[in-house]
């Protein structure tokens, strides 16, 4: 079983990060492979950071070639793929 973390935090190693790795390490011990995947990362190169092209079916465009081809070519294959995002501070508080 291949399990995908998406980390999409801009801290590479920030708290989202370790929620992330903290339940990729269960995963691992129960017999699965995990890969972790950054957003930014997987976005660095892309002349756009989203789709203009979209039709159904969808002409893959953006995913031609580089870093985000490679992490939908891990999302495709991935059994499971739990994704995680920041909840960023508000004047002193947790944003909800």
């Amino acid at each position: 079983m291949l399990v995908v973390g998406v980390n999409g935090s801009p801290n590479r190693f920030g708290e989202t990060r370790r929620l992330i790795d903290e339940v990729l390490e269960a995963c691992e011990a129960a017999g699965a492979k995990t890969e972790v995947i950054q957003a930014q990362e997987a976005l660095e190169g892309q002349d756009r950071a989203y789709c203009e092209d979209c039709a159904s079916p969808c002409p893959g465009t953006c995913l031609e070639a580089g870093n985000l081809a490679d992490a939908y070519d891990l999302l495709k294959n991935a059994d499971r793929d739990p994704c995680r995002e920041p909840r960023l501070f508000r004047n002193g508080q947790r944003a909800a």
